[in-house]
């Protein structure tokens, strides 16, 4: 189809050719990122054993949308800002999605309220894939399977090692991991045990939730320390679960390749790096131990060191739960915390607050139960408190739900309740997109990308579709939309033509 029935004889005249070239440019690239979409989602999908589907939506107020951004901005005044804040509040909530993945292909479904928008997708067999997106109506994409194939090999170029890595960290044991790491705490314990002293008796809170019964000064240099750590690094990362991960990783990730310049480090370490080491080694009555380190180092100008540093460290089993914890401060800075205890691989309590130079810090922490998953991250800059908040409900009738909503601060300390995305998966779902119908008409990707007369045409009829069926999901939009925002985006779009 000519293009000059795209917009009419006019607009095709004011044009003029380059544009129709820009047009084409543009078509090749919307087909060649849905190639490359199919590409990266079949990666996802070949291990899938059942279909599966997700569904996610956002719930957020204009006001209180406005009302952040003045607190983001520092108060700053912008032109209009209320309108563009009312239009995104109504996108965020009129628009949802729904995802859909099975073993031979995946759909992705945008919809406004009820109503569908756009879907686009793709399904494989033996012979290659094909991709349809209703963008394009009932025109169908195919690509054989030996351009599928050439596709893989030259993202597996750029993209090969992560995606190894991916795979590889997806097959590890949880459970086996977990044992893995308390074995190895343990025996670090152990090693460290060997050179304490006798016990004493007594009550002893630490951390202000701890109890043990006895305690025993241990005998060790800060060298010493950090190497039986770093031995107990290494034999967690060298279990045999994590074979294929840390082969996945390359030569030059290697985590066991990294510990072991650490312990070369370690053995030779400057005399005024070293930190002078307080351990002591605590037992409760069932037996399980716990080790705490207390390190401190001066400062020293002379050598570099312009403040000093103090670590509260400890390490075992309390309780059942193996602990791990860092404090870490500088002078007479906040100190940065990471904490962790586990008692398998579904319960799990983490904690951490990290603190940067220049004032800011990252926070999270997140607890683990057989049935939910709680967690809260976030940062703090210059007066800004934001953070996100994330709920894993457990599953009913096989679906499992889960929140995350983002917080800010405003001037009162008092929490703005920004957004909440919420979403559900489960088993089930197909891909509709590929229900059989009448008038499908196929179009191959090789013969679309060859070049030619005929090429052209279809890039030229495939533009068309394009546009017309994004005038249509845009109309259905705007439908969909409180009245004030459907007349703003109305008066946007007629000042932008």
């Amino acid at each position: 189809m000519p293009m000059v029935y795209f917009f009419g004889e006019a607009a095709a005249e004011k044009r003029g050719a380059e544009k129709g070239g820009k047009r084409m440019n543009s078509i090749v690239s919307f087909i060649m990122a849905l190639v490359m979409l199919m590409n990266v989602g079949s990666a996802f999908t070949g291990s899938l054993e059942s279909p599966v589907f997700f569904d996610v939506a956002v719930e957020t107020d204009a006001a209180v949308l406005e009302k952040g951004f003045g607190v983001l901005s520092g108060g700053m005044e912008v032109p209009g800002i209320s309108d563009y804040v009312s239009v995104a509040a109504d996108l965020l909530n009129t628009l949802s999605l729904r995802g859909t993945a099975a073993q031979n292909g995946m759909q992705l479904d945008v919809n406004a309220k009820d109503s569908n928008l756009l879907s686009l997708g793709f399904m494989k067999d033996d012979s290659g894939f094909t991709i349809g997106t209703t963008l394009l109506g009932n025109t169908r994409l195919t690509l054989s399977a030996e351009t599928a194939e050439q596709l893989s090999a030259g993202m597996e170029s750029s993209m090969g090692p992560l995606m190894s890595m991916f795979d590889a960290a997806k097959a590890v044991d949880r459970e086996k991991a977990t044992a893995a790491l308390r074995e190895a705490v343990d025996g670090v314990v152990a090693k460290i045990a060997e050179k304490a002293g006798e016990f004493e008796s007594g009550d002893f809170l630490l951390e202000e939730e701890f109890g043990f019964t006895k305690k025993a000064a241990v005998d060790i240099s800060y060298q010493d320390l950090v190497m039986e750590i770093l031995n107990g690094f290494e034999a967690y990362l060298s279990h045999e679960e994590f074979k294929d991960l840390i082969a996945a990783m390359g030569e030059n990730s290697n985590p066991l390749a990294e510990i072991a310049r650490l312990k070369e480090e370690a053995a030779n370490m400057d005399p005024d790096l070293l930190f002078d080491a307080d351990v002591s080694l605590y037992e409760n009555d069932e037996g399980e131990q716990l080790i705490v380190a207390d390190l401190h180092r001066d400062a020293k100008p002379d050598s570099g060191i312009s403040e000093s540093s103090d670590v509260h460290m400890y390490f075992g089993t309390e309780f059942k739960n193996t602990r791990l914890g860092f404090h870490v401060a500088n002078g007479d800075a906040v100190p940065s915390i990471f904490t962790v205890s586990f008692a398998s691989a579904d319960s799990l309590t983490l904690f951490m607050d990290l603190q940067a130079e220049n004032g800011q810090s990252f926070f999270a922490n997140a607890v683990q139960t057989e049935e939910v998953v709680s967690a809260v991250v976030g940062f703090r800059a210059q007066g800004i408190f934001l953070r996100v908040l994330v709920d894993a409900l457990p599953a009913t009738d096989g679906v499992s739900s889960w929140t995350a909503e983002l917080l800010l601060d405003d001037e009162n300390n008092e929490a703005l309740h920004l957004l909440k995305v919420s979403g559900s998966s489960g088993k089930g779902g197909a891909l509709t997109l590929f229900d059989s119908a009448e008038d499908v008409e196929t179009v191959a990707v090789e013969t679309l990308l060859s070049g030619g007369e005929d090429a052209q045409n279809t890039q030229s009829a495939l533009m068309f579709s394009l546009l017309s069926n994004g005038m249509a999901a845009l109309t259905n939009l705007i439908a969909a939309l409180p009245e004030g925002t459907a007349s703003f985006l109305q008066q946007l779009m007629m000042s932008g033509s």
